[in-house]
């Protein structure tokens, strides 16, 4: 699938969009830590806490110029909740954050892969296990879908998973406009998963499977149940992020999915002193 520009932006903005639901999400979770998302820039500036991996802008380079005043503001954002700042990168938006971006003195930190499916395309020729059935998670199963996934993430054969992981979990049960999914064989929970739409293009996150039922074609269910809820909510992409070279990717490519392109993240090294406008390290 070739992806240009106008489909990146509609990836980047459920992304976008995904991230800073489970910002406010968490913020109302846990009120201490002061987790917010705020609009900027056509994206969003995500804070989750003192050293949370959400505090990042997301979303920026698209729907509105890049200027150095917009830089200036997410850095002061950062820089008075004491948080480094660190920016998303897509490759394909417009060239004039990525150059700002690397005379202010940022740094490559990481990478993830963006990876698409058109959902014009008819299903993948992949089967579905006849055992494995995939059902939304309802309200009152919260707490099986934050343990099912939690321990999936985790690794954990144990009956539940560590507190930390639940509350890293936990949010996007509380995300606006999420769906959640179960995978069950018989009257077990094997795995989980959400979907959430935005615009033309839904975003496939948090899908795990518990370490016994690996292999056994949960994933396949889930990414088959999520694609039929995307078409029925009309859209036209759905997309997934994963590390680069992960097994994840790996899997959903087995599915069918292209990877659409790969996006950095650009942290800055040095700290700005107090009463400092000027953006620059």
């Amino acid at each position: 699938m070739f992806v240009d520009a106008e489909i990146a932006a509609h990836l980047e903005a459920t992304y976008a969009w995904r991230c800073a639901q489970y910002a406010l999400a968490y913020g109302r979770l846990n009120p201490p830590a002061q987790s917010t998302a705020e609009p900027l820039g056509g994206g969003w500036l995500l804070y989750g806490g003192a050293a949370a991996p959400i505090n990042r802008a997301v979303g920026l380079g698209f729907n509105e110029p890049v200027s150095s005043d917009l830089l200036d503001q997410v850095e002061n954002f950062y820089h008075q909740k004491g948080s480094a700042v660190r920016i998303d990168l897509c490759p394909l938006a417009q060239p004039a954050l990525q150059e700002q971006l690397f005379c202010r003195g940022y740094r490559l930190e990481a990478w993830y892969s963006m990876l698409v499916f058109p959902l014009q395309d008819k299903e993948p020729d992949v089967p579905v296990p006849e055992d494995i059935r995939v059902e939304p998670a309802e309200a009152d199963q919260e707490a099986l879908w934050v343990s099912v996934v939690a321990r999936g993430f985790a690794g954990t054969r144990e009956p539940g998973a560590s507190p930390d992981m639940q509350e890293i979990i936990r949010p996007t049960f509380h995300s606006q406009g999420a769906r959640l999914y179960l995978a069950w064989r018989g009257d077990q929970a094997l795995g989980g998963g959400a979907l959430i739409p935005y615009g033309p293009a839904a975003e496939c996150a948090r899908a795990s499977t518990l370490p016994h039922a690996r292999r056994s074609g949960v994933q396949t269910a889930l990414l088959h149940a999520r694609m039929q809820a995307a078409r029925e909510a009309g859209c036209r992409y759905l997309s997934v992020v994963t590390s680069p070279g992960s097994l994840s990717q790996q899997n959903v490519q087995r599915f069918g999915f292209s990877l659409a392109y790969t996006r950095a993240v650009m942290a800055l090294p040095h700290r700005l002193e107090a009463g400092n406008t000027g953006g620059r390290p």
